[in-house]
Formats: C-alpha cells, sequence, structure tokens
C-alpha cells in the first residue's frame, strides 16, 4: 500500500475513525488500535515480512519489560545490548546476507556446490 494511492486513504480513514472511537475505551485501546493497523498496513506489503516485525517488537517488548524492574547498571546495559544485538542482527542478515552467500559461492564454499 502506497502513501499516494486510494486505497492508502481509505485505509487511513477507517483506522482514524477506529482511533478516535476507541478513546472511550483509554488510551491502551487506542494503543492497540495503532499496533494492529501498523501490522495490517505491513502486512499489506509483505505478509512474510510482518513475522519479522513481530519479531523486533516482541523482542523489545520483553527487553523493555526487564529493563523496568532491574536495578544494576550492569544487566540494564546487557538488555540493552540484547535489544541493539537482535534488531541489527535481522538488519545485517538482510542486508549483508546476499553479499556474503555470493561471495561464498564466488569461492567454492557455497552449501550448493
Amino acid at each position: 500500500m502506497i502513501f499516494s494511492t486510494v486505497e492508502f486513504l481509505g485505509f487511513l480513514i477507517v483506522v482514524a475513525l477506529i482511533y478516535r472511537a476507541a478513546a472511550a475505551l483509554g488510551w491502551r485501546a487506542r494503543k492497540l488500535v495503532l499496533f494492529v493497523a501498523s501490522l495490517c498496513f505491513y502486512a499489506s506489503w509483505s505478509p512474510p515480512l510482518t513475522l519479522l516485525l513481530l519479531y523486533s517488537i516482541i523482542l523489545d517488548f520483553w527487553i523493555a519489560q526487564r529493563l523496568v524492574k532491574t536495578t544494576t547498571a550492569r544487566t540494564r546495559k546487557l538488555l540493552v545490548s540484547a535489544s541493539a544485538l537482535g534488531n541489527l542482527g535481522v538488519l545485517a542478515f538482510f542486508k549483508y546476507g546476499g553479499f556474503v552467500y555470493e561471495n561464498l559461492a564466488l569461492a567454492g564454499l557455497s552449501p550448493q556446490t
């Protein structure tokens, strides 16, 4: 779904109306509306990649809950590092995975040779 399409405009209007109606239920309901709308928006582009988004959301939510409960600076640094590694690891895999695979294939080290 591209921002400059009528389809997106319709999606935006529906989400805005639901978001406004959810105001009566409180901030949690509004956050849930935005969460589901975001997943739907990304899923309209590529449903399988939505799983990566869910992975990142769940990882960061889990780490954030632990950060709130943690009192030691060392544990907090480890948790933040785990979040960064988890998210940057996915980015590195998708950005450089093909490059690494192609270079391994050129060197004769790919699994298919």
